[in-house]
């Protein structure tokens, strides 16, 4: 459960990465064995970034998405300050 968690948390951060106008994805890789084989129930969601707002942002919409299919969602600025580095 805990693989498919943090296969869905590199993927969504992966995602946000990507659609930055800077950044370009030059590799990616996907293991041609796993499967997704039933839905998580619950996830942690952090957004890498440093701007506390955007960073607030992110996980808010991110949880939101994920709550709509029926997901229950931990955000990281549940249990770190803006002000965490």
């Amino acid at each position: 459960m805990s693989h498919r968690i943090l296969v869905w948390f590199l993927w969504m951060s992966f995602t946000i990465v990507s659609c930055s106008v800077s950044q370009k994805v030059t590799f990616s890789w996907k293991n041609p064995d796993y499967r997704i084989t039933e839905k998580p129930k619950k996830i942690f969601v952090a957004a890498l970034v440093n701007n506390p707002h955007v960073r607030i942002h992110l996980e808010e919409e991110m949880g939101k998405a994920a709550s709509q299919q029926g997901i229950q969602v931990e955000r990281s600025w549940d249990y770190f300050p803006p002000t965490f580095k």
